[in-house]
């Protein structure tokens, strides 16, 4: 099963959906940091359920201790907050966007939640949350 990215246009539709189980690390793990390393993405979690066995050929790789200093080799980049985005048009989630560049890495979005905006939109940062039993990214846009 593979990691798919489900992406909500507010909170409160966000916990519409996962109001029940909001209560449990299980579906609602904190995101610490995401990374671009080459074509990968790093998503870092404080979830010290299982001991550390990242599968590194996945395109998503899913660190659980909150500690990829095992794994780092220097050229990882840290996703900064606002560099990333929701563009409607294509249903992508565009990460370390650039003025006049592509984006670094482009991720498909598996489904949205809400009312769809018309114009790309950048994630709210502070409601990163992964659901493990899922194997979701739950990401939600940037109000106004």
């Amino acid at each position: 099963m593979a990691t798919t990215f489900h992406v909500y246009d507010s909170f409160s539709t966000y916990r519409k959906l996962y109001d029940k189980k909001s209560d449990s690390i299980l579906f609602e793990a904190d995101i610490t940091d995401c990374y671009i390393k080459g074509e990968h993405l790093w998503i870092v979690t404080n979830t010290n359920l299982e001991k550390e066995r990242p599968q590194l050929n996945r395109t998503i790789v899913h660190f659980r201790n909150n500690d990829i200093s095992k794994y780092e080799e220097g050229d990882e980049k840290l996703v900064k907050y606002k560099e990333s985005r929701y563009n409607p048009k294509n249903d992508q989630i565009e990460f370390c966007t650039r003025r006049f560049r592509k984006p670094m890495m482009v991720m498909r979005v598996g489904r949205f939640h809400g009312d769809k905006p018309k114009k790309p939109v950048k994630l709210d940062w502070t409601y990163r949350l992964y659901d493990i039993t899922s194997d979701r990214v739950n990401l939600v846009l940037l109000d106004g």
